[in-house]
């Protein structure tokens, strides 16, 4: 909501990483910030956030309407 007030186009955005997230908490953190309106790109980054966005999670995150791009 912050980044759509400060006039952001999308929002680039890791999963969770202050723990390893299974796939449900990646569902879940994905679904919350696409619910803020702005067009979410997934970022995957598995060395440092120690969670792999396989391509099937991101097909199901797309197919949820939740994520736009990686």
């Amino acid at each position: 909501e912050q980044a759509a007030e400060a006039g952001a186009g999308s929002v680039l955005l890791l999963p969770p990483n202050a723990y390893r997230a299974d796939e449900p908490a990646v569902r879940a953190h994905y679904a919350e910030v696409a619910a803020a309106g702005l067009p979410v790109v997934a970022y995957n980054n598995p060395i440092d956030t120690k969670v792999d966005l396989t391509p099937a999670l991101l097909a199901s995150l797309y197919a949820d309407g939740s994520i736009v791009a990686v």
